[in-house]
């Protein structure tokens, strides 16, 4: 066996690893003796799909060109949106993949075309705020380096092959836009979107308040078709086929209806994952032989699959059901909890159980709140899908209630995980340090429940061991959180900073319009369903656009300002209802938190000289916050006495060079500065004069341009 992974490894020839899985598959199906096919079954597969992944990752850092192309592309994947955006995965006369988005409905591109391309080949952005979707790694694991900002695509040639594949492709989307029209045509718009979603595999129309309330709870995967999903959709034909022949004569059928389910759900990769799982479970003489036969069906064919987190995770999910399900079901049973009950809680806690290693990542938080999501979502996704045939049969028929029934499904699925969102806030989440400390507890289960043996007598007091410091570690985390947290979010060209206590949270700007979403999706990291208030400085674009995109998704209580808004309705950053302060107001954190105003004396028109100016105090800790004022109005504060000595500031307009200067920072006298502004801006900030000033003071500069998001935990010393 080594010396198959070594020729495999040094090859990389695909013949030897179907030759591999072929040996496997076949052992499985002999062997009898369970326990040590298993472990071996699932070691040598673990093994093989890292040596594969690695040896794949290790191109992506093959090429290091970008900058602007103009050359003819070859397309490997395509990705047709109902929202009518496209993504193709491209690969460069170079060998280098690279993926393109456009929004252009006017071409229609199918995988095996060559396209002449022109525009902007680029790395793709990074993650640099805690829990923001890392897009560049996103694409590392899909085998992609770069991205394209395409400003000309043109079809080249075409092949006899890729003419069909056009064709076969465009008759595919057509069929699915057909099937939305005919059954979700009259529902409103967010119906609409969780049905597409649901049936059709589509969440591109989700709004993001609705993703939001699946990501606080955990309830991701509900969006986005799996194997919840294709189980609800075989029961219709399950049904018929029991009726028909009792002897599981018909499991031809059976594949042919789940590849049915993939072409009209538009094989996006947790469909392929799921159809693939499906068809092994079918085939396979036990769950753990069709679990193991799927990963490597999966793997052999995409090495760069087991990279994802989307496979990990669903396979660490079934494997948790697979193994813990049964047991805890029979504990349930015998005190006195009815089968079906124990069967599906069971069934929820064995997936959990499973997830522990990947509890601390964005969009995995453990709390009661979110295993009722996941309990009551997954029941109404079932039901959902259970009622797709029969739905589609009715709408054909013309029965006109049918859209009704869905749109109070629907409802009913948002309504349960908008609820459940606001009570996520006791979710046990330890930041990055969670995958280790829940891999520890996870390890220790998983021995618990190995048969009697030499391997569980070796290595049970050691996992006990393990399990005890990562659980006493997870406590102590939990109750050693900061009095209060500062954030100061790398939005780019921009202002941003969330501040946390134990019960408030407010933000202080939040970048342009675009920048929004980041923010929303540092909100979900720490379980913030809502932010009770956010401060907008000022009316400029780069510090009230995303808290505009908050308001607009409903993800803040009420919005304070020295001014009303002073934007058009039509523009970006419009904000209809604000709360005006002035120099005098005192905006309560807590107890013992309170932000002061400063500046201005009156209520503005929202200029960079009229930005609110803010002394946040906490015990004996006091922090700056300066908006975009200049030397001008600085000079105005430091004469009229307001400024004090401040452990920390938050300079003034992103660091430029009107700004911060040496009166103003030698009375606010501060310990440490923070500068948010965006890499290689176009307005040369920060400006090396207003650094140089900073470092004569011996102020400690921290900057968003470098280091990303800023954090400092605030805690009480006695």
């Amino acid at each position: 066996m080594a010396a198959v992974l070594a020729l495999t490894f040094v090859t990389e020839s695909y013949l030897v690893s179907w030759v591999f899985t072929a040996a496997v598959v076949t052992l499985v199906i002999k062997e009898r003796s369970y326990c040590r096919q298993y472990v071996t079954f699932i070691l040598l597969t673990a093994v093989f799909a890292m040596m594969l992944s690695l040896r794949m990752a290790g191109r992506l850092n093959s090429f290091d060109y970008t900058g602007r192309i103009d050359c003819e592309v070859y397309i490997v994947s395509a990705q047709h949106k109902l929202n009518g955006r496209s993504s193709y995965i491209a690969v460069l006369p170079s060998g280098a993949a690279a993926v393109i988005n456009t929004d252009n409905t006017d071409i229609f591109i199918s995988p095996g075309r060559r396209v002449a391309v022109a525009g902007r080949l680029l790395q793709p952005s990074t993650a640099t705020n805690p829990g923001e979707f890392d897009y560049r790694k996103y694409l590392m694991t899909k085998g992609v380096r770069y991205s394209i900002a395409a400003e000309e695509i043109v079809p080249c040639r075409q092949t006899l092959l890729s003419q069909a594949a056009g064709m076969i492709d465009s008759a595919v989307f057509r069929f699915r836009s057909g099937i939305c029209e005919l059954l979700l045509s009259d529902l409103d718009g967010g119906s609409k979107a969780m049905m597409t979603a649901l049936w059709l595999g589509d969440d591109s129309m989700i709004d993001s308040s609705t993703r939001s309330s699946f990501t606080l709870t955990s309830c991701s995967h509900l969006l986005a078709v799996s194997g919840t999903h294709f189980s609800g959709f075989m029961v219709f034909i399950l049904v018929a086929i029991e009726l028909i022949d009792r002897k599981g004569r018909y499991k031809a059928l059976l594949v042919l209806f789940c590849l049915a389910a993939a072409v009209m759900t538009g094989f996006k990769d947790s469909v392929t994952r799921a159809l693939i799982m499906a068809v092994c479970m079918i085939f396979a003489r036990d769950r753990m032989s069709g679990m193991c036969i799927a990963l490597l069906v999966m793997m052999t064919a995409d090495p760069f699959a087991v990279m994802g987190s989307g496979l990990q995770m669903s396979m660490a999910a079934c494997f948790g059901i697979i193994y813990w399900s049964k047991g805890i079901s029979k504990f349930m049973i015998i005190h006195n909890i009815p089968e079906k009950i124990a069967t599906a809680v069971s069934a929820v806690i064995a997936a959990h159980m499973g997830l522990l290693p990947f509890a601390g990542v964005a969009g995995m938080r453990l709390s009661p709140a979110g295993f009722v999501c996941q309990l009551a979502g997954g029941v109404l996704v079932s039901i959902i899908c259970i009622a797709f045939m029969p739905v589609l049969i009715l709408r054909i028929a013309g029965i006109p209630f049918v859209a009704a029934l869905s749109e109070t499904l629907t409802e009913l699925l948002t309504g349960t995980a908008d609820i459940c969102a606001d009570l996520s806030g006791g979710a046990v989440n330890c930041g990055r340090a969670g995958s280790c400390l829940f891999t520890g507890i996870f390890l220790f289960a998983v021995i618990v429940r190995f048969p009697q043996g030499v391997i569980r007598k070796a290595l049970f007091k050691p996992l006990f061991a393990v399990a005890a410091v990562c659980t006493g570690m997870i406590v102590i985390t939990l109750c050693a959180k900061p009095e209060m947290e500062l954030l100061f979010i790398d939005v780019g060209q921009g202002d941003c900073c969330l501040l946390i206590t134990p019960g408030s949270s407010l933000l202080i700007d939040g970048g342009t319009y675009e920048k929004g979403e980041v923010i929303a999706q540092v909100l979900d990291w720490y379980g913030i369903r809502r932010v009770d208030a956010a401060v907008v400085t000022h009316w400029d674009g780069d510090h009230c656009g995303g808290i505009a995109y908050l308001n607009d998704n409903g993800r803040i209580g009420k919005v304070i300002s020295p001014c009303r808004c002073v934007l058009k309705q039509d523009e970006d950053g419009y904000i209809e209802d604000t709360v005006s302060i002035s120099a005098g107001a005192v905006i309560e954190l807590s107890e013992t938190a309170r932000l002061n105003v400063l500046w201005p004396y009156s209520v503005t028109d929202g200029r960079n000289e009229d930005s609110l100016v803010m002394e946040l105090t906490y015990c004996d800790f006091k922090c700056l916050f300066t908006g975009d004022i200049g030397a001008e109005t600085e000079e105005k504060l430091v004469n009229s006495g307001v400024i004090g000595d401040c452990d920390m500031l938050k300079v003034s307009h992103h660091g430029s060079r009107f700004s911060s200067s040496d009166l103003f920072i030698s009375r606010a006298s501060p310990e440490i500065a923070v500068i948010s502004c965006g890499r290689h801006n176009t307005y040369g900030h920060p400006a090396q004069e207003t650094l140089e000033r900073l470092a004569s003071h011996g102020v400690i500069v921290r900057r968003t341009d470098r280091e990303g998001a800023v954090r400092f935990e605030i805690k009480t010393t006695y």
